[in-house]
């Protein structure tokens, strides 16, 4: 009963896994900056960003396909003469995916947006570009309830950045374009599907409201028609990087702002279904010039996000999660003394969290991605490269003002033609978690004839430390040590291995059923002499052997006709392989005689084509017996003078004795059908 309780417990412990976690570097060999993250309905993650490995241009954009635990699983590169780079990603409605971002001097003018659809392999299926003579850049990209994709950027006229909006079909075709803003500067950052279908943007403008720039939110119809904007912020510094939605017809809204200690600070707010401010908060991080970057809800109402070092001062990267209140549950650094930076953060819910940025030192060129998954209480496996963020909060006061900019010139479009192509990455993990063991075993046999000694083998994962095996019809029936050897088992039978291995996680129980069997040996086989000939009892296989010479298999039938006199013994094999050695028969005479008969016995010719005994007797008494050789006796009759005929064909493969019995005494014939 004990050990049943036992076995239960540890059951659960092998059913009931922790979350995982892990850190891991993943890049190529030039540097790589990697500027999105996000995870696929298949359970996976997808990033963007650029490569500098490339020997034919100065960096090329890049996207990879990575699963759960941090392993990747393919890697897109476009590859122009000049500069590439991809801002963001995301899955598509038929399972591939649609990234943007810009090229350098492949189109219209010094810099265009482009925007590139990917099959679920990452194989390139068009690639489009959007811009005008000077500066244009896809920020981010969406696809829209009718299936068609929408993109947010910037756009440059006359030295000032202008909002960029435009919407292709699923094809790349452009169904419509909008270049709107101000006399100053202007940026979209991101862009959503509202709840009604419009689409909504943030961003920052420069000179329209209260400071230096402040947070802009603005509404399109599907078709690109402007609805409504308004600008909100205080005398500092303010810019809005993000927009989700939340459940119940909400907004979540995440930036920066730089009115206390004259630092960027963290902004996050919420806003309602008709763009409303109801909550907001902001905070200092450390005396740091930081920002959030991009906000997400939970499954459970909670909200993730990460910290963007925005003059690329800071050391470490950042995630934060708070409640649906904005009330921080808690904040961690992750990264060590080396340089890096957060560029992303994705949810997978009740299963963790995965924050994206990339890092000096960790890979092979000067920066490679540095991807860190932690649970949902943000600890990585030991807490490595882990430290809690000192965080300041403070209320976020604004003033808004309506925001309704002007249109200007419409873009060019066309095909952006490219080379792509995959390079071998280099991966590399830190902080390996230390996860329960999972027991497996092995053996040196498990199905054997005879009584013998087998050894096993632990082949557990995880670095068990301890080792628990129970040997059932065996001796020793219970062994501690990793690789049991030396395990007898005596007698027949099929029986149970039990492995409970155990690190500082946990135990984890294996039980084999019937893993072993020992099957029994054949009876020993009988070896009757009939005449010149050896015959063995019932068998599926016989080797005959002479004692002097066992390296020689004499004969692989039933029966063996020696040839010299020697001692023979017969080895039988029976349907499971299983063997035995017959009792060993001496021959001390030269059987090497068909006929044994004086010629005044009956001749007898043993006719093989037509299976007939065809025996001429010239003796008036002469008795004659035909027996197997089983000693079973087939025929017993007085021949008759002249020619006897006897047909075998419905006989039994074999060999036979044939006895010829007169006066003067007997004689013996053999013969094999």
């Amino acid at each position: 009963m004990r050990l049943l309780f036992l076995f239960s417990i540890l059951f659960c412990l092998r059913t009931c896994h922790a979350q995982t976690t892990f850190i891991k570097r993943i890049g190529l060999a030039g540097n790589d900056e990697w500027a999105h993250i996000d995870t696929t309905k298949e359970g996976n993650i997808v990033l963007c960003g650029a490569s500098s490995s490339s020997l034919n241009s100065p960096s090329d954009a890049i996207a990879m396909l990575i699963d759960t635990n941090g392993n990747a699983l393919n890697t897109r590169i476009i590859n122009s003469p000049n500069a590439d780079l991809f801002k963001c990603i995301v899955q598509t409605f038929d399972g591939g995916f649609v990234a943007c971002g810009y090229t350098k001097d492949n189109g219209f003018g010094d810099i265009d947006a482009m925007i590139a659809k990917f099959d679920s392999a990452l194989n390139v299926t068009w690639i489009k570009i959007i811009g005008n003579p000077e500066r244009d850049e896809a920020l981010h990209v969406i696809q829209t309830a009718d299936s068609n994709f929408v993109i947010g950027g910037i756009s440059y006229n006359n030295g000032f950045s202008n909002n960029l909006v435009f919407k292709c079909d699923q094809n790349g075709n452009l169904l419509w374009q909008k270049v709107f803003g101000t006399s100053n500067n202007d940026v979209t950052h991101m862009i959503v599907e509202g709840f009604n279908g419009d689409i909504i943007a943030v961003g920052w403008a420069y000179y329209v409201g209260a400071g230096l720039h402040d947070n802009i939110i603005y509404r399109l119809t599907k078709d690109g028609v402007f609805i409504s904007g308004f600008d909100f912020g205080n005398p500092g510094d303010d810019a809005l990087l993000s927009i989700n939605k939340m459940s119940t017809y909400r907004y979540l809204v995440t930036g920066g702002t730089n009115t206390v200690g004259g630092y960027k600070n963290c902004l996050i707010g919420i806003l309602d279904s008709a763009l409303n401010i109801i909550a907001s908060t902001a905070f200092i991080i450390n005396g740091k010039t930081v920002i959030l970057r991009n906000g997400i809800e939970n499954s459970d109402h909670s909200i993730i996000t990460y910290v963007y070092d925005y003059l690329n001062n800071d050391s470490k990267m950042g995630m934060i999660k708070l409640d649906s209140n904005l009330n921080i549950l808690w904040a961690n650094w992750y990264g060590d003394s080396l340089l890096c930076k957060s560029t992303g953060c994705t949810s997978f819910n009740s299963n963790g969290y995965v924050l994206s940025g990339f890092g000096e030192g960790f890979g092979v060129g000067d920066s490679n991605l540095l991807l860190i998954r932690c649970d949902t209480n943000g600890n990585t496996s030991q807490n490595c490269f882990t430290s809690p963020i000192s965080i300041l909060v403070y209320n976020y006061s604004f003033t808004s003002s309506n925001y309704s900019p002007p249109n200007s010139p419409i873009l060019s479009y066309g095909t952006f033609i490219t080379a792509n192509n995959n390079q071998a990455l280099i991966e590399q993990s830190f902080c390996i978690p230390l996860l329960l063991p999972i027991c497996n075993i092995a053996s040196s046999d498990s199905v054997f004839c005879d009584k013998q000694a087998i050894d096993f083998y632990d082949l557990s994962t995880n670095n068990p430390t301890q080792w628990l095996w129970f040997f059932s019809g065996a001796s020793p029936s219970i062994s501690t040590m990793q690789n049991p050897v030396n395990i007898y088992y005596a007698s027949p039978g099929s029986f149970d291995v039990i492995l409970i291995a155990c690190n500082s996680v946990g135990c984890d129980t294996l039980i084999m059923p019937l893993f072993i069997t020992e099957l029994p040996q054949p009876p020993i086989p009988v070896v009757l002499v009939s005449g010149d000939t050896l015959l063995c009892s019932n068998a599926t296989a016989y080797q005959w052997y002479n004692v002097n010479n066992t390296n020689v298999v004499l004969s692989t039938d039933s029966f063996y006709v020696p040839s010299v006199a020697g001692n023979y013994y017969c080895l039988i094999t029976d349907t499971a392989g299983c063997q035995s050695p017959s009792n060993v028969v001496g021959i001390t005479t030269n059987l090497n005689q068909q006929n044994l008969m004086h010629l005044k016995y009956p001749s007898i010719i043993y006719d093989l084509t037509n299976g007939t005994l065809v025996i001429n007797n010239n003796d008036k008494q002469v008795a004659l017996s035909i027996s197997n050789y089983m000693g079973q006796c087939l025929i017993k009759k007085q021949l008759a003078i002249g020619k006897t005929v006897i047909g075998v064909n419905e006989w039994s493969s074999g060999p036979y004795v044939v006895k010829f019995e007169t006066q003067e005494g007997i004689g013996v014939f053999n013969f094999v059908k």
